[in-house]
């Protein structure tokens, strides 16, 4: 540090000024990242949970999907996106979008319409997805409905 004893004091003032204010950038966007960040997964969150109940309400009392009553959500019925949605029950399972493999489900939290579990999947083509499932108690036994979005939008 003894290069720092040959400047001037207006100079060690601008130097120290500059290592601050570029600290305080570098703190600022890693902080603005983290919040949009939680923003951005929230939301698809959301989208998730909406496809998932819509696909809730196509489930008939015996188990068995009705295809007329199934709605996907924009991005859900793209051929070739990364968005996917399946329903399995005693009586099949029914599937739509791009295939959900390699599931891992975080434990359940537990709201209004069953319990609700988040966590990863990937596409056949190793696309990383976030997961939403949610099973619920049918008269012709439990459904587990599954939806799942990539994770970087």
């Amino acid at each position: 540090m003894g290069w720092l004893r040959g400047l001037s004091l207006h100079a060690r003032l601008i130097l120290i000024a500059g290592i601050t204010g570029l600290a305080a950038l570098l703190f600022a966007g890693w902080a603005i990242g983290d919040v949009l960040e939680g923003v951005v997964r929230r939301n698809l969150g959301e989208k998730l949970d909406a496809q998932v109940m819509m696909l809730a309400r196509a489930a008939e009392p015996d188990g068995r999907v009705n295809p007329q009553k199934i709605v996907a959500l924009p991005g859900f019925d793209r051929p070739g996106s990364p968005w996917g949605w399946r329903v399995q029950t005693a009586a099949g399972a029914w599937t739509g979008g791009s295939p959900i493999i390699g599931q891992e489900l975080r434990p359940a939290r537990h709201r209004h319409g069953g319990a609700r579990r988040f966590g990863r999947a990937r596409t056949p083509e190793g696309v990383r997805l976030h997961l939403v499932e949610r099973r619920l108690d049918t008269p012709g036994g439990e459904a587990r409905i599954m939806a799942a979005g990539p994770r970087f939008i």
